[in-house]
């Protein structure tokens, strides 16, 4: 079945479920869903961005969250992390791993396609991931690979490597997953 016939939850400001809906119609028409996202982050103090695939239907090409998805029917935002954590990485976690750090409103059209529009609360975690990255699974036609890039190098991306990545993660939004990630490693 394509992704965009996939039943999603729409929500209440809250959280709460009040119907079901397509993803396509979900993002055509701006209705309020529930996605996730999970970081990884090394020991050594490196962040991991996912490289989305040129064919992804948005921010195709660029470096994005570690792993990131919409919650299915009946999904809680941590089950829906520790699936999506096997599904887009091959890592397999228990819950009490994730490290949830909040929950977000974020309302933004698509670059590409044009027309939608993305309305989610989005539950954010991290993980501190002791692999090495060649080792993360790849995800087939969602992702081409994994970057780690030094968290301390993040505060200062030139103009031209920020357009390399996801322009959520390069404001406010990123730039606090960025200092919790840095909190914890203390």
């Amino acid at each position: 079945m394509s992704s965009e016939l996939n039943l999603l939850e729409v929500v209440d400001a809250q959280g709460n479920m009040v119907g079901q809906e397509t993803r396509l119609k979900v993002h055509q028409q701006g209705l309020l869903h529930r996605e996730v996202y999970v970081w990884l982050y090394t020991p050594s103090g490196e962040i991991i961005f996912q490289h989305r695939s040129p064919t992804k239907d948005t921010h195709h090409n660029l470096l994005d969250a570690t792993v990131g998805g919409h919650l299915d029917i009946g999904d809680t935002y941590l089950t829906a992390a520790v699936r999506e954590m096997e599904e887009e990485t091959g890592v397999q976690v228990q819950g009490t791993t994730l490290n949830y750090l909040w929950t977000f409103h974020h309302k933004s059209p698509n670059p590409s396609p044009a027309g939608l529009l993305n309305n989610a609360l989005r539950a954010v975690y991290v993980y501190c991931y002791r692999g090495k990255v060649a080792d993360l699974r790849i995800e087939e036609r969602a992702a081409v690979g994994f970057e780690a890039w030094p968290l301390e190098r993040l505060f200062f991306l030139t103009q031209e490597e920020q357009q390399r990545f996801n322009p959520l993660w390069m404001g406010e939004q990123g730039m606090k997953v960025f200092k919790k990630i840095q909190e914890l490693m203390v």
